[in-house]
């Protein structure tokens, strides 16, 4: 959001151009992704009474967001509007 030319997250831009090609870049991403996931998995294990289904499908839904909002910010120019989405995804899954 602070970037006024919206160039986006380098990760994101590398993926969503090159791993469609590119099968080594494709598995890095995943890999990445993968790790992310399990970062978010492991946290929310340790520090909830959540079992390991509903933390794996928070995992996913949140890495999925993450993404997701990587490309939004390039779109979107309404810096309230992107909060309000990270804002309701917290409220929906807690």
């Amino acid at each position: 959001m602070n970037d006024p030319e919206h160039r986006g997250c380098f990760l994101t831009n590398t993926c969503s151009e090159l791993s469609a090609t590119d099968a080594d870049i494709a598995k890095k991403m995943n890999e990445h992704f993968e790790k992310m996931r399990l970062i978010i998995r492991d946290y929310l294990s340790n520090r909830s009474e959540l079992n390991k289904k509903t933390t794996e499908n928070i995992s996913n839904t949140i890495i999925t967001f993450f993404i997701g909002m990587t490309v939004e910010v390039k779109l979107q120019k309404d810096k309230k509007q992107i909060e309000q989405s990270i804002n309701l995804l917290i409220q929906s899954l807690f």
